[in-house]
């Protein structure tokens, strides 16, 4: 820590100290504070209940009383207004209109009148006459105000401009300092200094370094300046002794935009507390990972408490280290009467003011008050802050919402080692939906994104060494009394976990995964949607306690389902786990009956959606599919009298999926084919029908099939050729071959004429891009099934990786795949596309031809009326299994 000093410091220091009583109360106040470091517990002498909470305007943030105790003054940042509460009845004598922004307020000392900051201006109001308002034209942004015990002078921060102050008896304004970037304010008991927070520049800073400048008054002579403290720029106070100054960190080195040259290595928020008479640090208080630091009040004993995050927090006057945390969330500024026992809490998401008082036993606050509003935790969840241990960053990590909803009385799961935090969104998504409004719509849509692709960074994290190394150092920051042994560890695995880190922020940008959140970009998917006339999106939500069905409309509007079971109760994670893992297993078997099963998984995931579906004129559902609803067709479906696939073309997004306008090339393929029995497993002997049926060699004298393309059979089927190929930019890739999902990449692969290539390998190397792929189709077994199905693992198939690997579209199967239909499956499907039909269309094609036993093409004139035929394919096993996801025009 680095002090500038512009002044001789002996001068300053002994105008710090000019008072004899000053000094007897510091040394007792560090003898207090020495003493107490010994304690091995903090000890609050008392503790604040809620009494009583009165309902306010929008957005509460700040709250001051009148001198005299009798009336609370709040401002109210969205309605524009100024509460007034009689503190006495706790009754609202009046609501004032102020301007746009209401921010700080402050009374002046005499209680007459009422400053109020708003946008480009200063409100004046009259205590005596609640209607007396005056404005003061002040431009720019200003945040912060202090006043002198004259009332005379009324200094302000004018970011963009400097500080200034008002003339109360000539209202004219007066530039004081002329240092850029002051955000908060505060004048020494004394009078004799002003202190300056500043953010970005201020007094010999730059951009990243700010600084805390101090000023001698009246003159506005800099006296010093502390720079080099961790991320200052925010709210100033000093203590009710004047001993300790108070700083907020909300600089350069909290925001993800801003050069971060030369920011310490610390949590991004810090609340920095700073002995006055020396100007040395005393502590840095980080909340950022757990409960933020918001506004800083302090009660007239001493005790500060500073408001923002999931609790108010309460560090004790005398011992720093002390620090109690009231389940209040949201809090702004806290007004405390002259006895310190009452005290006003501004409850900004809830549109309250908390009564508390101080009691000698605990109470829990009520209810109201103390639980966490869905919009703080969906905003506090969904914006990117500090980065915690586990190399993910979040403004409050989802563990400690978590648990705050559940000791709030939310039914929220704790992570599972199998699901890590999407446990959270998804449960949050679940609260969300049950209001089935529109904004929590939009917001359940949001989680439900953040909640795959923290799924995808639990898993793909699970054995990084960023967790081990974290592991290993939370233990050692726990360490009361560290050795130097336990300190040298520490350096070495700070520096080892920053290396962890930084690789494997380079891994999620191979894979198109950079943190979180990094959801598919919703308003091109609107844009998608809008032209694709009869397309609309569902998304699906699996919680713990719940599943939701949640429909997308192109112009942004939503509407939600609740998915019940026979009896009417909400359909649990595990229950769907059963009944889809029971639904897979019928279909897989074509002598079972799937009907009943697919009855009732229409009316979980759709049914109430009919009339809305309808009424849009849908003709394609693009689904983005939660949990082990992954691993089933969403064609399979049946309503009682048809399919789904009878009434709708359906596709599947994926995190990885690209929606987008490509430009329609010319048809031709690369096809390659194992048709012969290799590595144990059997020969494929329909796949060179398949091929032959389909397609035709480049340059071929005789045409066999529709489509140009490259063919590579059995040993011309091999890595080398594979890559020649990828490289040749082909629009179509058709693979037919045997793909085997085992426990992890390393163990799944696909099957070449040349033996196995892995999953592992086909990810790591560059050389297997599928960039430039309009559809790959792969004609095998168990292309986009998940390998642990009744767990909702992130374990994927060799689909899902091509569409990491930038495939645009992708057709894969579900299950083992017949030989003979798959052929007259996959011809219909190519010939819908050489008639122009849309990749959904083709594949909806396909499966009619197959359903209704409709090989001569006239499926699409009837299919709509008729409801079943005796075709000999017209089982679910035979047609269902091929899904298509990503790009479905």
């Amino acid at each position: 820590m680095a002090h500038n000093v512009p002044l001789p410091i002996s001068l300053f220091l002994q105008s710090m100290a000019s008072k004899s009583a000053r000094r007897l109360s510091l040394i007792l106040r560090l003898m207090l504070f020495v003493s107490s470091l010994a304690l091995l517990s903090p000890a609050f002498a008392r503790e604040f209940v809620v009494a009583n909470t009165i309902s306010v305007g929008e957005s509460p943030e700040h709250a001051v009383l009148t001198p005299n105790g009798r009336e609370l003054y709040v401002s109210n940042r969205v309605s524009g207004t100024v509460t007034v509460i009689d503190t006495v009845t706790s009754q609202i004598t009046a609501t004032i209109e102020v301007g746009k922004s209401p921010g700080v307020v402050l009374a002046s000392h005499d209680g007459r009148r009422v400053y109020v900051l708003v946008e480009n201006a200063l409100a004046i109001l009259s205590t005596a006459q609640k209607s007396d308002i005056r404005h003061i034209a002040i431009p720019g942004r200003t945040d912060d105000l202090a006043l002198t015990r004259d009332d005379r002078r009324l200094y302000m921060t004018r970011v963009y401009e400097g500080v200034y102050y008002l003339d109360t008896t000539t209202e004219e304004l007066h530039q004081a300092t002329s240092d850029l970037c002051p955000i908060g304010i505060a004048i020494s008991q004394d009078e004799e200094r002003l202190f300056v927070n500043h953010q970005c520049q201020g007094p010999g800073g730059s951009i990243a370094h700010d600084a805390i400048g101090i000023y001698e008054l009246p003159s506005h002579r800099p006296l010093a300046t502390i720079r080099g403290l961790a991320n200052v720029g925010g709210q100033l106070v000093l203590s009710p002794d004047g001993t300790e100054l108070w700083a907020n960190g909300l600089d350069a080195c909290s925001r993800p935009d801003y050069d971060h040259t030369g920011c310490p290595a610390v949590p991004g928020r810090v609340l920095n507390v700073i002995r006055t008479s020396d100007l040395k640090l005393l502590k840095s208080f980080g909340f950022s990972l757990e409960d933020s630091n918001g506004t800083i009040s302090f009660s007239p004993k001493g005790e500060a408490f500073v408001g923002g995050g999931v609790n108010l927090k309460e560090i004790d006057a005398d011992n720093l280290e002390a620090v109690r945390r009231i389940p209040i969330a949201n809090t702004g500024s806290v007004a405390f009467q002259a006895d310190g026992e009452t005290a006003y809490v501004t409850v900004s998401d809830k549109n309250l003011v908390a009564v508390l008082h101080a009691g000698s036993t605990p109470s829990e606050p009520i209810s109201r008050v103390s639980s966490l509003s869905l919009q703080t935790v969906v905003r506090t969840l969904s914006t990117e802050g500090s980065c915690a241990s586990d190399g993910h960053c979040y403004r409050v990590h989802p563990q400690t919402i978590a648990s705050a909803l559940r000791d709030r009385g939310a039914e929220v799961p704790p992570p599972t080692a199998s699901a890590g935090n999407a446990e959270v969104y998804r449960s949050v998504a679940n609260l969300l939906l049950l209001s089935n409004r529109q904004p929590e719509l939009a917001q359940a849509q949001q989680m439900l994104e953040l909640a795959k692709n923290q799924e995808y960074l639990d898993w793909t994290d699970r054995d990084s060494p960023v967790v081990t190394i974290a592991q290993e150092l939370d233990k050692l920051y726990k360490e009361s009394h560290p050795t130097e042994e336990h300190k040298r560890r520490i350096r070495e695995l700070e520096v080892q976990l920053a290396l962890a880190e930084k690789a494997t922020a380079e891994f999620r940008d191979q894979t198109g995964r950079i943190n979180v959140p990094n959801a598919p970009d919703n308003r091109r998917l609107e844009k998608v949607l809008q032209k694709s006339p009869g397309a609309v999106a569902l998304y699906t939500v699996v919680t713990e306690n719940s599943y939701h069905t949640l429909l997308v409309y192109p112009d942004g509007n939503m509407k939600a389902q609740e998915g019940l079971d026979s009896q009417g109760a909400p359909m649990d994670r595990a229950k769907l786990r059963r009944k889809v893992l029971a639904f897979r297993e019928v279909l897989s078997d074509p002598d079972s009956d799937p009907l009943p099963l697919a009855h009732e998984l229409y009316k979980i995931l759709i049914g109430n959606l009919e009339r809305e579906l309808k009424a849009a004129n849908a003709t394609t559902l693009v689904w983005w599919l939660d949990d082990d609803l992954r691993n089933i067709p969403m064609a399979a479906l049946h309503d009682g009298q048809q399919y789904l696939a009878q009434r709708y073309a359906n596709v599947i997004l994926t995190d990885s999926s690209q929606v987008g306008d490509a430009r329609p090339r010319p048809l031709k393929a690369l096809a390659a084919a194992v048709t012969d029995s290799r590595e144990g497993l059997p020969a494929l002997s329909g796949a060179a029908e398949e091929l032959r049926a389909i397609f035709y060699e480049e340059g071929a004298a005789h045409k066999t099939g529709a489509l140009p393309a490259s063919i590579l059979v059995n040993d011309g089927f091999n890595e080398e050729s594979l890559r020649a190929g990828l490289h040749q930019n082909y629009p179509i890739v058709h693979i037919a071959s045997h793909f085997v999902l085992g426990v992890d990449e390393a163990s799944s692969y696909l099957l070449l004429g040349s033996g196995r290539l892995t999953m592992e390998k086909l990810r790591k190397s560059p050389a297997y891009s599928f960039d430039g792929v309009e559809l790959l189709t792969l004609s095998a077994c168990d292309t986009a099934v998940g390998s642990r199905p009744g767990t909702g693992s992130a374990i994927e198939g060799f689909g899902f990786l091509a569409e990491e690997k930038h495939a645009l579209a992708v057709m894969a199967t579900l299950w083992e795949v017949d030989d003979l239909s798959t052929r007259i499956f996959m011809q219909r499907f190519y010939s819908e596309l050489e008639h122009k039909k849309s990749k959904a269309e083709a594949l909806q094609q396909a499966e009619l031809a197959l359903l209704l036993g409709d090989s001569d093409g006239q499926a699409a004139a009837f299919h709509r009326t008729v409801t079943n035929t005796a075709s000999r394919y017209s089982h679910p096993y035979y047609w269902a299994p091929f899904v298509l996801m990503g790009d479905w025009k």
